[in-house]
């Protein structure tokens, strides 16, 4: 029999290996090849008895041990599965409670917080492309990135804003040249940081100077993430609703003047 229960090896076993650091310490019955048995004699030797119930019963707590062990460890996952989503929910409330006190508006940190569902598709396909299983450290990753999608947003509406602020806004028309103004002036400085963020991240996703692959996960969610978010769709749910509000006249209902 083989186990690692000293004391079954004790009882039932006819030879008793012991290792250490993946060397053998000791051996009860060492076989050096300089003893030649006859076939016979082999037959001779001592055999383990155990009785049927015995082996059973054995048997039966190796099995209950290890499905105990693979329950123990699923509810470990999936409490760190629910803390991170806890986390995540928390993240969200604590962004929209700053923009909240930033823009003193209930609409417009809504209008912000939009982008974020672009910054989770790119991740999603940042994962599926290089074929890496989404972790626990990626997850950490998402949480990150909402914190990092939102500024671009926020430096977008807070110059339409001014601009509406201290421009003669008349009618519909101006609202949205406003708008058009204000992404004109922020393409620039939004188009720059994020490239030069992402091409920051890059080289710790392909191992370019070395791998870290602990942080790999994390670094790829915010890379892909914030290129998704910010590039692909540039902001354009923020500008449209922004628009689109403006002119039914909802965000001048509820701005506080």
């Amino acid at each position: 029999m083989v186990t690692h229960n000293p004391d079954l090896a004790k009882k039932y076993a006819t030879r008793i290996i012991n290792i250490k650091d993946g060397k053998i310490t000791s051996d009860s019955n060492s076989f050096d090849g300089s003893d030649d048995l006859e076939e016979d004699e082999i037959n001779k030797t001592s055999k383990t008895k155990m009785s049927f119930l015995t082996a059973l019963s054995l048997s039966f707590n190796n099995l209950m041990t290890k499905k105990a062990r693979t329950i123990l460890v699923s509810i470990a996952g999936s409490i760190g599965i629910i803390g991170l989503a806890w986390g995540y929910l928390f993240a969200i409330i604590a962004i929209y409670v700053v923009l909240l006190l930033q823009f003193n508006k209930f609409v417009q940190p809504l209008m912000i917080l939009g982008i974020i569902p672009f910054g989770i598709i790119g991740v999603i396909l940042a994962f599926a492309i290089h074929k890496m299983p989404m972790s626990f450290v990626g997850g950490v990753g998402i949480v990150g990135l909402a914190g990092v999608v939102v500024n671009n947003g926020i430096i977008m509406i807070d110059l339409i804003n001014r601009i509406i602020e201290n421009g003669n806004i008349k009618d519909k028309k101006d609202v949205f040249n406003a708008v058009v103004e204000g992404a004109s002036e922020r393409f620039r400085a939004i188009f720059l940081t994020t490239i030069t963020t992402i091409f920051g991240l890059l080289p710790t996703v392909y191992g370019i100077g070395g791998r870290a692959d602990l942080i790999v996960p994390i670094v790829m969610a915010l890379a892909y993430g914030l290129l998704f978010a910010s590039l692909f769709p540039f902001q354009m749910p923020q500008y449209g609703r922004y628009s689109a509000m403006r002119r039914f006249g909802v965000l001048g209902f509820l701005r506080r003047r």
